[in-house]
This record gives C-alpha cells, structure tokens and sequence, in this order.
C-alpha cells in the first residue's frame, strides 16, 4: 500500500490508496486526511488486513545441505496480481520468487548466509509456455508475461543482499549447479547456468559498485 501526501493551499493533505489505486476510506468513510501519521497507519493497516504476513513452514528442509542452522523459506508473494498461477511447491498462489537458505561459517569463522535454492516455478512455467508457443502451428495466444518473469533472479540477489546487511553476515554463498544435482539425483543444465553462471554475475553487479567482491569459488 502507498499513501501520498499533497500540498493544497499551503496545508498538508494525503491519501492513502491500495494496490489498484483505489482511495482507503476511515471509519467515517473518509480519504482525503490532513495528518501525514494518519495517512499511514490508515495504509498500514490495510496492508495488513488484505495481506497479512504468513509464518514460514518449513516444507523443503529435508533438501539442505548438512551443516547450517537457522533455516528458513522466503517466499515472496504477489497475492493481487491479475496473472494467477498456483505455486508448486507450496499451497499459495502468485509465488514469483522462493528462497531457502541458513546461516553458516566459513573457515575463517565468517558469518555467512547459505543460499540453499533460489527459484522461480511462476518464471519457469511462463518460459515453458512461451516455448510451447512459439512451436506451436499454427499459433496459439500469446502467454502474458507475469511480473518479474524475467527479472526475478536479480531481485533475489537484492532481496538477500538487504536480509544479509540488516542481519550483520559477512558474506553470501550458494550451493554449485554440481551440489543441486546431487542433491536432487538428477541431472539439469538449468542448474548449472542458474547457480554456477546467473547468480555470480548478478551478485558482482549488485556489490562491485559499493565496493564490494566475488570470491573464485571453491
């Protein structure tokens, strides 16, 4: 939810609207509020009304590699988007991006956050359509293309940079396209450009303008 504020006659208006745009009304039925503050809990509360946050379950954590703690599942959600798709791997709907990861140490006794998985069963779906489609004959409609299709990876790296710096880790790793075969026994070429080709050069864009470095990996 966003709220805006407006100058009108040197006094200070705002008005809270929801995802589509759409004024949020107080109890007396009123939008348009004269206090900054108010405008915001107003918006806040909303938000949490319509889409309040969900408790993670833990449902893949048999997948992990030995010797983390802390797991969790980050799943971001997109619960008014119009494109609807059910997620695969979890009982939710319009699940763009899911993360599972844990907290480690290196062998310098760093704080490291472990990416586990990164992945995105909406954008593999969608990509799988439009390849159906485009070998199609004669065509058939054209998929819309949901939000983050193809942005996805790289707003994943930005989301765990940001949960790594609030949290004070020293640094990121991820599992190896050779780690995610066997760990799920089975071979995939998405593994490897994903995790070993994908995920390095978005983390370097991300960090190398702030000063920061990718190790060689090990």
């Amino acid at each position: 939810m966003t709220s805006t504020i407006r100058n009108i006659s040197g006094v200070k208006n705002g008005r809270p609207v929801n995802c589509r745009g759409e004024p949020i009304k107080n109890q007396r039925g009123l939008s348009l509020l004269t206090k900054p503050e108010v405008v915001s809990q107003l918006a806040i509360h909303h938000a949490q009304r319509m889409m309040p946050k969900k408790e993670p379950k833990d449902v893949w954590i048999v997948y992990t590699l030995p010797g983390g703690k802390n797991y969790r599942e980050w799943l971001v959600t997109l619960p008014w988007c119009r494109i609807t798709h059910q997620d695969n791997h979890f009982d939710l709907r319009n699940v763009p991006i899911h993360i599972r990861c844990d907290e480690r140490q290196d062998s310098t006794g760093h704080k490291i956050l472990f990416l586990q998985e990164v992945q995105s069963d909406r954008a593999q779906s969608w990509a799988q359509s439009q390849r159906e489609w485009t070998a199609s004959s004669p065509p058939k409609s054209e998929i819309p293309q949901p939000p983050f299709a193809r942005e996805w990876s790289s707003l994943a790296v930005r989301l765990m940079l940001l949960h790594a710096f609030k949290w004070s880790f020293d640094g990121i790793a991820w599992a190896s396209g050779n780690m995610q075969v066997e760990r799920f026994g089975r071979k995939n070429a998405w593994f490897m450009t994903l995790y070993d080709q994908m995920l390095p050069k978005l983390m370097d864009q991300a960090i190398s303008p702030h000063g920061g470095e990718t190790c060689p990996r090990l």
